[in-house]
């Protein structure tokens, strides 16, 4: 019995291409990731590459638009210019769903993550 890795990973979406080939739309999101705390911290940049209508339905997406994607893992590599072995990591996405707001459009926020009512990403309020 074979089985395939999924991922879903929630993050702000940093660049968006839409291409049209023969056969279908192709969009690819460009998101990072953050692991580690401190010092450890480390961002790593993922390409999330939508097929089809659910590409077609990503093209709406915007720099700064929180998104959260689900799909298959894998690994891109290749020789670059220099020589050097490059790779990144990438995701299949078979699905995408808006989770909040444009980052522009939540206001000013305060060291927690809350805007200037009191809320958090998701609208909630806590505040008591």
């Amino acid at each position: 019995m074979s089985s395939t890795a999924n991922i879903a990973m929630t993050g702000r979406v940093f660049e968006v291409e839409t291409r049209q080939t023969a056969k279908t739309t192709i969009t690819t999101l460009t998101m990072p990731n953050d692991s580690g705390w401190g010092d450890n911290k480390k961002v790593t940049w993922w390409k999330v590459k939508l097929f089809g209508k659910e590409a077609e339905s990503a093209s709406k997406i915007t720099k700064g638009d929180l998104v959260m994607v689900s799909g298959v893992p894998s690994v891109a590599t290749w020789t670059g210019r220099d020589g050097t072995k490059q790779s990144t990591p990438e995701v299949e996405a078979y699905s995408w769903n808006w989770v909040g707001p444009k980052q522009q459009d939540r206001g000013q926020q305060d060291d927690r993550g809350r805007d200037d009512q009191g809320r958090d990403d998701r609208g909630r309020d806590d505040r008591g």
